[in-house]
């Protein structure tokens, strides 16, 4: 069954103004369409000044739907707290998102914000569709290619996208989802905020749906995981990224089939030193890769001894927690810097009956108590925290410098390992961002449950 398209004010207008809503109605039929009642209200109170918008309220083809049921109500409220603005301000774009969100449809939205937003939520804006027929397009043209039509998923194309493209290559693209998000959880990814770039999923998907089964040939594969890894921690997909999709689309595909130079996503991906002072929080696609680096790499719960997959993750609760505590790190006596105290070098993953028993202590008083709690001898429990890049002897010994430079020389290694190029030794620079620290709050999507409507 077809999804329905979900239409915010703006496209519409944009065609009513045009007088060109019979076109707009040709290309989406055979499709369900659905204007929420939030963005009738918004058209009507434009057709004083535009009489042509009230062809909108008129079209027949534009079925109107109201938010009632909870758990619509639930998201609309949600979105709304995350687009902000008044009471009135942004109603039609939230109820879209709200819409498609409960119902899995797509939203078809042009204001930068909730296209953002939609993205990062998942719902679905045909990108990957469009990167596959626009990459279709340019293969078969038949003329020379200077002049072969480009790779794209911009709205425009996105709205040029005909029934037969879709239904050709929706199949091809689903799977291509369902590929990335088994692909994520091999990488130690298993939820959807710890995901660095929900972004960087839509050339993924449409990578494998270009390429087929044979993504999973080792060579390929490999190649696979560094193009992403450096997208992730080169932090390359937080900006402008249409343009970047296309690009990669076609770069990887050659680079992995036919041998050609590397995309630029993995020639121009670089990591400096002194960037890990400034990783503190989900914020960062960074933050998050390293995080899944770790547990990609087989580190184990220091209570329970196993490693953190898929299964493990959710039983023992996992998450990022501190290694040296904030509370002994902002005694007088220890008075360790906020920078060092809150990077990703200080935390790692482990479960939530373990940073119960850790506390507020000190790792000379946690360790021992860990090691009784786990019946385990001293030596196994230094195994394990060899598995997280944590030297056993200076934590034991509260030595706090000793493990943070330690195990900073530690994730730069399992960070070019995972990019294939050294990192850039920049460590002049560590004392200015030391200087310039400045606490910050987790993103939205992990404050407790005023915005969750699933718990």
């Amino acid at each position: 069954m077809n999804p329905s398209l979900i239409f915010d004010s703006t496209c519409l207008s944009h065609f009513a103004r045009a007088g060109r809503l019979p076109a707009l109605e040709s290309l989406v039929d055979p499709f369900r369409c659905i204007a929420p009642v939030e963005v009738r209200i918004e058209i009507r109170a434009g057709t004083a000044a535009i009489p042509a918008l009230a062809d909108v309220l008129t079209a027949g083809w534009l079925e109107s739907v109201e938010l009632s049921e909870t758990r619509e109500l639930s998201a609309f409220a949600r979105y709304k707290t995350l687009l902000g603005g008044g009471s009135r301000e942004n109603t039609g774009e939230t109820a879209v998102l709200a819409w498609a969100g409960v119902h899995g449809d797509v939203a078809i939205i042009d204001e930068r914000a909730a296209s953002r937003i939609a993205q990062r939520d998942g719902i679905t804006l045909e990108s990957a569709l469009s990167l596959l027929a626009t990459q279709a397009r340019r293969l078969a043209w038949p003329g020379p290619a200077s002049d072969a039509p480009g790779v794209s998923c911009k709205r425009k194309d996105i709205l040029r996208l005909s029934l037969d493209e879709y239904q050709k290559w929706a199949d091809a693209a689903e799977e291509g989802f369902d590929w990335a998000a088994t692909f994520l959880a091999q990488e130690g990814i298993f939820t959807a905020s710890d995901v660095p770039y929900r972004t960087q999923l839509v050339p993924l998907a449409a990578i494998r749906a270009t390429i087929g089964d044979e993504i999973d040939n080792l060579g390929i594969f490999n190649r696979i995981r560094q193009w992403y890894w450096s997208g992730v921690l080169g932090e390359l997909y937080g900006g402008a990224i249409e343009t970047r999709f296309a690009r990669d689309l076609e770069q990887v595909v050659e680079w992995v089939t036919d041998d050609r130079p590397p995309p630029g996503t993995v020639s121009a991906a670089s990591f400096n030193s002194s960037r890990l002072l400034t990783l503190r929080t989900r914020n960062s696609a960074a933050y998050k890769g390293i995080y899944a680096l770790l547990m990609r790499e087989g580190c184990l719960d220091w209570q329970k001894h196993k490693p953190i997959t898929l299964a493990s993750f959710f039983d023992y609760r996992i998450d990022i927690h501190h290694i040296f505590p904030k509370a002994w790190c902002t005694k007088a006596e220890n008075d360790v810097d906020p920078a060092r105290r809150e990077s990703i070098v200080n935390k790692t993953a482990i479960s939530f009956d373990t940073n119960r028993s850790i506390g507020g202590r000190p790792p000379s008083e946690y360790l021992p108590t860990l090691q009784k709690k786990a019946s385990v001898s001293a030596e196994r429990l230094d195994g394990i925290l060899e598995s997280h890049r944590i030297d056993p002897v200076a934590l034991r010994n509260d030595d706090f410098d000793a493990v943070f430079d330690d195990r900073k020389r530690r994730i730069l290694d399992l960070i070019g390992l995972a990019m294939r190029k050294p990192a850039i030794a920049d460590d002049e620079h560590a004392e200015r961002e030391m200087d310039l620290f400045e606490d910050e709050p987790e993103e939205l999507e992990d404050l407790p449950d005023m915005l969750d409507t699933d718990d």
